[in-house]
């Protein structure tokens, strides 16, 4: 991801995966993966996805915007599958970042 607009919101991620990963429920990001996979796809949505960093993650609005979550989704739209979802292996690449 080249965008500088992108780059802050992946800290803001990446700071908030470190902050949850002292958590048990970190462990298992299958499971809130499959929590947020509210139609049963095997992939979740923008708003999906949003979901997971407001309510997993506590990532405020404040630090990291749905338009900066979009071009984070929007990234991942483009390469692999490009199906405008987020695959399990796309969202742990994502956490990864």
């Amino acid at each position: 991801i080249d965008s500088d607009e992108v780059k802050p919101a992946l800290v803001g991620v990446k700071a908030a995966v470190l902050l949850k990963a002292g958590d048990a429920l970190a462990r298992d990001w299958e499971a809130i993966f499959a929590k947020h996979d509210k139609d049963r796809s095997g992939s979740i949505s923008l708003e999906e996805l949003i979901g997971v960093v407001r309510r997993e993650l506590r990532v405020p609005k404040g630090l990291l915007s749905n338009k900066q979550v979009g071009m984070m989704f929007g990234h991942f739209g483009s390469v692999g599958e490009a199906d405008g979802k987020l695959s399990m292996d796309e969202f742990l690449e994502l956490l990864r970042m």
